[in-house]
């Protein structure tokens, strides 16, 4: 089901639409089932396979610390070539070279793909929405459920090591 068989491109091409699971492609971060839809073509010595990957994420917002879902749709375009890498002592990558893989055995295993390309679409700092407020720095209070007694007073505190610069008049 996850694999494609190198026989089944002798006609050139396959299409399949194939749906997966999180411990199927080992994401603990995946809600729900995913959706992959590919299509494999043999040209010459290489297969490429063009798609997209359709799967829900669970996060935890890196300002506020809430968690919430969201969905994401990321295209797939990947080079196989048969054989192994030859490796020499220093290579200088190409941009093709990133995306293509090796077949080893008699056919394509999708379900590495499919992990790599739901990993690389992780932001680093995941957000619940653009304007997300954080949290309180003294009490913790989500600002995103309106302001507490800390935020309402700092608008009218001034830090007395910034009080100086309130002496300072801009000329017009």
């Amino acid at each position: 089901m996850f694999r494609v068989y190198l026989r089944e491109l002798a006609s050139g091409e396959v299409k399949r639409s194939i749906y997966f699971t999180a411990e199927d492609v080992d994401v603990e971060e995946m809600v729900g089932k995913g959706q992959a839809k590919v299509e494999i073509r043999k040209t010459g010595n290489t297969y490429s396979l063009k798609g997209t990957l359709s799967f829900k994420l669970r996060h935890q917002c890196a300002r506020c610390l809430e968690e919430f879902e969201r969905e994401y749709e990321e295209k797939m375009d990947y080079i196989f070539r048969r054989g192994s890498e030859r490796m020499a002592r220093e290579i200088r990558l190409k941009g093709e070279d990133l995306d293509t893989y090796y077949i080893i055995d008699d056919h394509i295993d999708l379900l590495p793909l499919f992990h790599d390309t739901i990993l690389l679409a992780i932001p680093m700092k995941p957000l619940c929405r653009e304007d997300c407020r954080g949290l309180c720095p003294v009490c913790g209070h989500n600002l995103n459920n309106g302001d507490c007694e800390h935020v309402k007073n700092r608008e009218k505190e001034i830090d007395p090591r910034w009080a100086k610069l309130l002496e300072i008049k801009m000329e017009g």
